[in-house]
C-alpha cells in the first residue's frame, strides 16, 4: 500500500454555530437544502477546509426532529411522520391533460418533449398510474442511462466522471447499490468515493461535500478570522493534525459532528488510490455519526455506506434533489411554502424506503406528484 502525504495548507475551518439536529453539539439550526443549487450546489464543491463562508448560502432552514414514523416535537401521536417530518394529507389526484403529463415526463427522463422513438404510454388505469408506468417504460427504453437521469447526476455530483454509471442504477438498482458499488473504484463505496468527492483534498472539504449532497445537512460557515491550518508535524496524520487544530470548543463542537464523514475517506487519495499509511503512520478512518435512528459506528467508508443507505436522511436527501431537478426540467414550481415542500419530500422518502429503496420507484413517485398531473 502507498504511504501518502497530503498538502496541509488549507485555509479555514467550520467552527462556531452548528446543527440543532445533532443533540445540541453545535448551537444554531439544521440547514436543509431544497434543490441542486442549494443542497447540492456549487457552494459545497468550492468549499475549503470548513466549507467557506458560502457553504450554506441560499439554503432554507428547517428544524427537523423525531424518528421515522414517530411524531416530531409538538406533533400529536396520531400524526403520521417520516424522518420526523409530518406527512401531507391525502387529497384526490389532479386530472390533467394526459398528453401534457407525458410531455413533462419526457422532459424529465429524456431531456426533451419530443415523443419520437419513445414507447406509447399505457392506456389503462388512472392518470397517476399511467404516469408511473410511462416513467418505467422510458427508463427501460435506454440500454444504459436515461439522458434525464444523467443530467440529474451531473448536477448532483458536479465534476463526476461516472455520471452514466450512477444514472444507470436508477433503472434497476437500489440506494444501497448507489452507495456501495465498486464498479468505478475497486474497494470503493459508490457515489461516496466518486472522484468528485475524493478530489477534494482536505478532510473537511470532503466532510462538507458528503454532508451536503447525501444528507442535505449544510454545515455552518466558519467564524471570522479563522487562521489557516498550520504545518503538519512529523508525528501527525492528516486526521490528528486536524483534530489538534480544531480542539478548541468553539471549533470542536461542530467538527466532531460532521468531521467523521471526512475521516471515513482517509484511506483514499484524491485520485482514488488506497493506502494504509499517512505520513508514515497508520490511517484511522473509523468514527461514529448521529442519524435519526441513533448513532452508527464505522471502521471506514465501506462500513459507513451500507448504514447510510438504510437511513431516512439519505433517502429524503436524494428524493429532495431528484424532485427539484425534475420540477426544473418540466418547468414546474415547487410548493410555495417550504414546509409543504418538506412534507412532499417526506412522502417521497417514505415510499422510497417502503420499496426497499428501489431507485426506479423513487423516479415513479416523483413524476406521479400532483405538479406533474395537473
Amino acid at each position: 500500500m502507498l504511504n501518502r502525504v497530503f498538502k496541509s495548507s488549507v485555509a479555514g475551518t467550520a467552527c462556531g454555530a452548528g446543527l440543532l439536529f445533532f443533540l445540541g453539539a453545535c448551537s444554531g439550526v439544521y440547514h436543509v437544502g431544497t434543490d441542486n443549487g442549494n443542497a447540492a450546489g456549487s457552494t459545497a464543491s468550492n468549499a475549503g477546509a470548513g466549507g467557506g463562508p458560502d457553504s450554506s448560502a441560499g439554503a432554507p432552514t428547517s428544524n427537523v426532529s423525531g424518528a421515522p414514523g414517530v411524531a416530531g416535537a409538538g406533533v400529536g401521536p396520531e400524526v403520521a411522520t417520516y424522518c420526523g417530518v409530518v406527512l401531507p394529507e391525502e387529497t384526490p389526484a389532479p386530472d390533467g391533460d394526459p398528453d401534457v403529463v407525458f410531455e413533462r415526463i419526457r422532459l424529465v427522463l429524456k431531456g426533451t418533449a419530443d415523443a419520437t422513438d419513445t414507447p406509447e404510454p399505457a392506456s389503462n388505469g388512472s392518470l397517476r398510474d399511467k404516469a408511473g408506468a410511462y416513467a418505467v417504460q422510458l427508463l427501460n427504453s435506454y440500454p444504459g442511462a436515461s439522458p434525464g437521469i444523467t443530467r440529474f447526476v451531473e448536477g448532483w455530483l458536479p465534476e463526476t466522471p461516472s455520471a452514466e454509471t450512477w444514472s444507470g442504477l436508477f433503472r434497476t438498482g437500489t440506494l444501497k447499490d448507489l452507495l456501495t458499488s465498486t464498479a468505478e473504484l475497486p474497494g470503493g463505496a459508490g457515489v461516496l468515493t466518486d472522484l468528485s468527492v475524493l478530489s477534494r483534498e482536505s478532510i473537511v472539504a470532503r466532510s462538507v461535500y458528503v454532508s451536503t449532497r447525501f444528507l442535505c445537512r449544510v454545515p455552518p460557515p466558519p467564524p471570522p478570522a479563522v487562521p489557516p491550518l498550520d504545518t503538519i508535524k512529523p508525528n501527525e496524520t492528516r486526521r490528528t493534525h486536524l483534530e489538534r487544530f480544531v480542539k478548541p470548543p468553539t471549533c470542536n463542537s461542530c467538527h466532531r459532528v460532521f468531521g467523521p464523514l471526512g475521516y471515513s475517506l482517509e484511506h483514499f487519495s484524491t485520485i482514488g488510490e488506497l493506502s494504509n499509511l499517512d505520513n508514515g503512520h497508520p490511517i484511522d478512518s473509523s468514527g461514529s455519526y448521529e442519524l435519526q435512528s441513533g448513532t452508527i459506528e464505522f471502521s471506514d467508508v465501506t462500513t459507513l455506506a451500507p448504514q447510510l443507505a438504510q437511513s431516512c436522511e439519505v433517502a429524503m436527501c436524494v428524493a429532495r434533489q431528484l424532485r427539484a431537478d425534475a420540477l426544473s426540467a418540466a418547468n414546474l414550481a415547487p410548493a410555495a411554502d417550504p414546509k409543504d415542500e418538506d412534507k412532499i419530500v417526506a412522502a417521497l422518502g417514505k415510499r422510497f424506503s417502503e420499496s426497499d429503496f428501489k431507485l426506479r420507484e423513487l423516479v415513479q413517485a416523483v413524476v406521479q406528484g400532483d405538479e406533474f398531473l395537473r
